[in-house]
C-alpha cells in the first residue's frame, strides 16, 4: 500500500494511488445514448469499484458516481433528519438517477431524460473530480470554464484549496 496525504489524516490506497477520478477527455455519444468513457477513467472503475455508476442530474451536467460511492452516500443520509426543501431535493434527485452499467465496449447507456437535462447531442467532455465524473455537453463546457475563469480570481480560489 501507497500512503497519500488527504487533508488531516493520511489515508492508504491501491499501489497505484488511482482511486480517484482526474483529467478532461472528450467523446462522442451515439444518437442511442451510449457514451464511451476514456481507458483511465475504467481503470480506476475496475481497480477500486464495481463497474456500475449512478448518474445524476447536477447543475447543467451530470454527475457520475461509481455504485459503492453513491450507496455510501445513501446510507448516511438516509437515518439524517433532513428538511422540507431537502426531502424535495432527495425526491427529485433519486427519482430521476439513472444506474449504468458498461458494455463490452466500455460504454454506458445515459437515460434519454438525462441526456436531455444535459443538453447532450454528440461532443461530451467528462471530468474526474476525485470520486466522481461529471459528464458535460462541450459548448456547456466551454460556457462553464470561461464562467468559473472570469467570476473568480483563479490564484485565490487555488490557494484556498491548498494548491
Amino acid at each position: 500500500m501507497v500512503q497519500l496525504y488527504s487533508g488531516p489524516e493520511w489515508s492508504e490506497v491501491g499501489e497505484s494511488g488511482d482511486r480517484v477520478f482526474r483529467g478532461k477527455f472528450t467523446h462522442n455519444i451515439d444518437v442511442k445514448g451510449r457514451l464511451s468513457f476514456p481507458a483511465k477513467f475504467r481503470e480506476v472503475l475496475a481497480g477500486n469499484y464495481e463497474e456500475k455508476l449512478i448518474v445524476i442530474k447536477f447543475s447543467r451536467c451530470l454527475r457520475a458516481y461509481p455504485l459503492s460511492e453513491w450507496t455510501a452516500f445513501e446510507n448516511a443520509r438516509n437515518k439524517q433528519y433532513r428538511t422540507p426543501a431537502q426531502e424535495e431535493t432527495l425526491r427529485m434527485v433519486l427519482g430521476s438517477l439513472g444506474e449504468c452499467g458498461f458494455d463490452k465496449q466500455g460504454r454506458i447507456l445515459i437515460p434519454q431524460d438525462l441526456r436531455d437535462y444535459a443538453g447532450l447531442n454528440k461532443e461530451v467532455v467528462l471530468v474526474g473530480v476525485f470520486n466522481k465524473i461529471e459528464i458535460w455537453d462541450s459548448q456547456r463546457w466551454v460556457e462553464e470554464e470561461l464562467r468559473v475563469q472570469e467570476s473568480q480570481d483563479l490564484p485565490e480560489a487555488l490557494a484556498q484549496l491548498g494548491l
